[in-house]
């Protein structure tokens, strides 16, 4: 009998063939001093597979050594056992990712039936059974990054390889989805996910849906961008930065912070509110409050319409348009945000309440009027008027910091009207087009540099005009009030032609100026001034600047 043949153990080859070890093999029957060994043998395992203490049958066996011939082997097979270890796959590729629609997760799946195996025998069966494949990111892309982890081999000989070393990443497609449907059965957070069949955020999707009486609060701290927002629910902003490619109309909208961005008009009939944050359109701005006071922000469009039925409306934030800002209020309207770029402006209160607004730029005032109310309008650019400026009830009070020009309509008010050009930031001219009339204040203008009156001024009380440079009279100006006082830097000139008192006689009482002024002349060296003075009754001296000596009345009228 032999004895004390071993097999090596091995790594799985995907044979069944043994390496045997007979140097230290016995054999019985031996006698003492001869020389014989075990020769050859072939050793097979039972199978090819993966196994530890596995049996390896022995066959084939022979005897060798200088007394080999003096013995017969009784027996030629033996057996032993061994081990086989599992084979390494160093590698998998040609795994591919499936393209997905957006849903909101980085889960990816794969196809798998291409997969190549590093180091896997050939003809063996081997395939993948499940891997977990997961996006870099859940955001919408092409050729994104898909991570393979915690990969399991599956197939008849799976069970003989081990997966080790690297495994590429895929890549694979994220589409933006078409439409995010918010699927709550109330309102709530537009950013917790739960909410929809898949979170609208960043460029993930094209168009959102709310059901109508669902209310939902923008509030992701990033960026959303959309081509639409459509259903019938409502949309408030509070924080980050929500851009619709179209535009938005809406039965309510509140905004506490964050910005919106349309590219189209925005359109709210109902309510709005708007405490802080940034509106920006590239279409026109219409909101109009059904019901009490109505508040904006910053709003930046090509043009805005502000409308409180039934009460007044205030800002928190600039308004900006290069076109027309038009308001309607039943109460009052005070726009005095110093940030206020407004090209255009036309307003009017139909009820007990003041208009007013502050603005920088050149603006041209298109109407403005109050049933009960003043009227204060402040621009650090120029002002013009294209139509009726008219405070019933209330006074008017215009400063440009620039030119003033008063339109062809006028002014008109119950009290006061104020006019004053400064030279801030340009020329402080200040051309009067228009009649003004104060039914029961007084007028008052003042221009830094040169004044034009080709109208009527007339006022229940005075009529104050001063200059810094000339006083140019129309042929069509004329003012009526008590008193009327016109000076050119500093110095008194003529009031226009056929300007009277609001008694009717001249704008002078001539006996008591004319006494004051002859005692002057006489103790004082002669005073010349010059004023610009457009003569109907001689129009080749027309435009020229005539001397107005010391000795003449209150109004120059001795002048002329």
């Amino acid at each position: 009998a032999v004895s004390g043949i071993t097999a090596a153990n091995k790594v799985y080859d995907g044979k069944t063939s043994a390496t045997l070890n007979t140097s230290a093999a016995s054999l019985a029957g031996i006698v003492s001093g001869d020389s014989v060994t075990v020769a050859g043998g072939t050793g097979v395992f039972a199978d090819k597979n993966v196994g530890v203490g596995k049996t390896v049958s022995i066959s084939g066996l022979s005897l060798g050594g200088a007394d080999a011939g003096n013995y017969t082997l009784g027996a030629s097979a033996a057996s032993t056992s061994a081990d086989i270890s599992k084979a390494t796959i160093s590698g998998v590729s040609g795994i591919t990712i499936k393209d997905k629609v957006y849903d909101g997760t980085t889960l990816a799946t794969t196809a798998t039936a291409g997969a190549n195996f590093a180091g896997l025998i050939s003809g063996d069966q081997v395939t993948l059974g499940t891997l977990n494949a997961v996006f870099a990111d859940r955001n919408a892309g092409t050729g994104k990054t898909v991570n393979l982890t915690n990969l399991v081999l599956s197939g008849a000989d799976s069970g003989n390889y081990t997966l080790a070393g690297t495994i590429a990443p895929a890549t694979g497609n994220i589409t933006v989805r078409p439409l995010a449907t918010w699927t709550a059965s109330s309102g709530g957070s537009w950013g917790s996910a739960g909410n929809w069949d898949a979170l609208p955020d960043g460029s993930n999707v094209l168009a959102v849906s709310i059901p109508s009486n669902v209310s939902v609060t923008y509030d992701l701290p990033g960026s959303t961008t959309l081509q639409s927002f459509g259903g019938a629910g409502t949309l408030s902003v509070a924080s980050g930065n929500l851009s619709i490619a179209g535009g938005l109309t809406t039965p309510q909208y509140s905004q506490s912070g964050g910005t919106l961005n349309l590219g189209g008009a925005f359109n709210v009939n109902g309510s709005f509110s708007q405490t802080a944050g940034q509106i920006s359109t590239t279409g026109p701005v219409v909101v109009t409050q059904s019901s009490g006071n109505l508040n904006v922000g910053a709003i930046t469009a090509p043009a805005i319409s502000l409308n409180a039925t039934s009460g007044s409306i205030g800002q928190s934030g600039a308004l900006v348009t290069s076109g027309l800002l038009a308001t309607q209020s039943s109460g009052s309207t005070l726009l005095n945000n110093a940030g206020n770029r407004i090209a255009a402006f036309r307003a009017s209160s139909s009820g007990v309440g003041d208009i007013g607004l502050t603005n920088f730029g050149v603006m041209d005032v298109q109407g403005i009027s109050t049933a009960s109310g003043n009227i204060t309008v402040v621009d650090t650019g120029g002002i013009s008027t294209s139509g009726k400026v008219v405070a019933n009830g209330g006074k008017v009070s215009m400063t440009a910091n620039s030119p003033l020009t008063i339109g062809t309509d006028g002014v008109t008010a119950t009290g006061d009207i104020a006019l004053v050009a400064t030279n801030l930031t340009s020329s402080g001219n200040m051309t009067l087009n228009g009649p003004l009339v104060s039914s029961a204040g007084a007028v008052s203008m003042n221009a830094a540099s040169n004044f034009v009156q080709n109208s009527s001024v007339t006022a229940a009380a005075g009529i104050a005009v001063s200059a810094g440079g000339t006083v140019t009279l129309g042929p069509s100006a004329t003012s009526v009030g008590n008193p009327v006082s016109y000076t050119s830097s500093g110095a008194a000139v003529a009031a226009p032609v056929g300007s009277k008192t609001s008694g009717g006689g001249a704008p002078t009482d001539f006996v008591v100026t004319f006494l004051a002024q002859f005692e002057k002349t006489v103790v004082e060296p002669e005073q010349v001034t010059k004023v610009v003075v457009a003569d109907p009754l001689n129009p080749s001296e027309s435009g020229k600047a005539k001397e107005k000596k010391g000795l003449a009345v209150e109004g120059e009228i001795c002048a002329r």
